[in-house]
Order: structure tokens, then C-alpha cells, then sequence
């Protein structure tokens, strides 16, 4: 009987690909920020379980293209290439690469270094992914810090808490937005709903 699982299978080929394609400069880069190439592509294999939006993907997309129009303006020539413009601009390649950089948007501006890397880790382990496939505490922490600016330029930060100003103007609440944050365990809960509510409604309106 055929499985519908996802296959937990790194694309060795494709990360080589990649490897011949930014050269020797952004590769440089990349391992100045401690992120390993296989880290990449362990990332890449849960894409599906956090499928991102259209107008989220589109809005990835124009912050990148805002990063690219001031780094012309301050350097006036190409863009010098570093381990955070390297990481952003192979997530933004394909839809997968999309979702995993959508996810990072979400978290990374909202919680600590250490918060996001548990709840990477447990988004893993929820999944069944196996310990070869995971990447560690260590490398999640460093993939947060090499994509930190770019999820603070998008501007997801401040729409969580915009809603939440407006939320809490609404039901009378003073609280610290910042209190409200789930706890790791409940992050990783929240998009597991997430992925199951999504995959719900295309099932719905398919059939």
C-alpha cells in the first residue's frame, strides 16, 4: 500500500547543484555563518507541513526586493553577497524554499534565539522526521541568526502585534504582548493545527 508521508529524504543533488551555482564567493559566506548546506536541505523536507499563503510568499518576495534596491543604493554596484542575502535568496527560489522562509518570518522576530531553535526542533519531531534528517540545536540557532534581518524587515513583528494592541483595546485587556507569546510546546501544537486546518480545506473544496 502506497503511504502518503512525507518522504524524509535529503536532495544531495540539488544542494550540490546549488553549490556549483552561487560559487565560491556566497559559499564562503555561508560557512562563515555556520550553516551547514545539509542543514538546508533538512529544512526543505518539511516545507509541506508548513505551507505558506500566496500573499505571504508575495510578501517574502517584496522584502527581499526592498533589500536588494537599498544595498544598490548604499553600495552602488552589485549586490556584495553575504551568509543573510545567500540564505534568503535560495529559500525564495522555489515554493518549498517559500515555506520554510515564511515559517522562520513568523517566529524569529517574536522569540529568543534558543525559543526558536526548540520549536524548529520540535516542529521535527512531530513530524517524525529521523535524528540523521534533524539538524541540531546549534545549526537552528544559526539559520535564525543568518535570516534574523531579513524577518525583521518583513514586518510580520509588527502585525502580530498590531492585532494584538487592537484585540487587547477591544476585550479591556492590559497585558504585555510580549506575556501573550505561547510557550515553545505550544508554538509547536499551533502549527501542527495549522498544517491540519489547511490540509483540511483542501480536502474539502476538492472533492
Amino acid at each position: 500500500m502506497a503511504s502518503n508521508a512525507p518522504q524524509w529524504q535529503v536532495d544531495i543533488p540539488g544542494l550540490f547543484q546549488v553549490a556549483m551555482n552561487v560559487g565560491a564567493h556566497s559559499l564562503k559566506q555561508l560557512a562563515l555563518s555556520g550553516v551547514d548546506a545539509y542543514t538546508i536541505g533538512c529544512m526543505l523536507i518539511v516545507s509541506e507541513l508548513v505551507p505558506a499563503c500566496p500573499d505571504f510568499r508575495k510578501r517574502l518576495n517584496a522584502t527581499r526586493e526592498k533589500q536588494r534596491r537599498e544595498r544598490r543604493w548604499i553600495f552602488k554596484a552589485v549586490e556584495i553577497a553575504t551568509a543573510t542575502t545567500f540564505l534568503s535568496d535560495y529559500f525564495l527560489k522555489t515554493r518549498a524554499g517559500e515555506n520554510i522562509l515564511a515559517l522562520v518570518t513568523a517566529i524569529a522576530p517574536l522569540i529568543s534565539q534558543d525559543a526558536c531553535s526548540l520549536v524548529l526542533n520540535h516542529l521535527f519531531d512531530q513530524a517524525a522526521v529521523p535524528a540523521d534528517h534533524t539538524p541540531s540545536l546549534s545549526q537552528f540557532s544559526m539559520l535564525r541568526d543568518g535570516l534574523i534581518d531579513f524577518t525583521r524587515q518583513a514586518g510580520f513583528r509588527e502585525i502580530v502585534l498590531n492585532h494584538h494592541d487592537f484585540l487587547a483595546r477591544i476585550f479591556g485587556i492590559d497585558l504585555d504582548p510580549y506575556e501573550a507569546i505561547p510557550s515553545v510546546e505550544c508554538l509547536s501544537q499551533v502549527i501542527k493545527l495549522c498544517h491540519k486546518i489547511v490540509s483540511t480545506e483542501e480536502l474539502y473544496f476538492a472533492t
